[in-house]
């Protein structure tokens, strides 16, 4: 399910539904992230709202990725996209 959303943000397909669904996956039973690791909807779920232009969310959806799973490949995707800011 998350590989076919995947797909779908990068062919440019609708990113507001795609959106709803990873939001779907995220508290539902069979996909939860309380049950499987979430790093990859994190990252896709914040860059569906870069996508947007809701760029708030997709920084706080980065930062939870960050804080939640320091040491995976999309952490060091969503980091890039972070600026410093003094």
């Amino acid at each position: 399910m998350i590989d076919d959303v995947a797909s779908k943000v990068l062919m440019g397909t609708d990113f507001a539904q795609e959106n709803k669904i990873l939001l779907e996956l995220e508290n539902s039973k069979e996909y939860g992230c309380k049950t499987y690791k979430c790093d990859q909807l994190y990252y896709l779920l914040g860059l569906t709202n870069e996508l947007m232009g809701e760029k708030q969310a997709a920084v706080d959806v980065y930062l939870q990725l960050w804080e939640n799973y320091p040491d995976s490949p999309y952490t060091i995707m969503a980091r890039s996209k972070l600026k410093a800011t003094p």
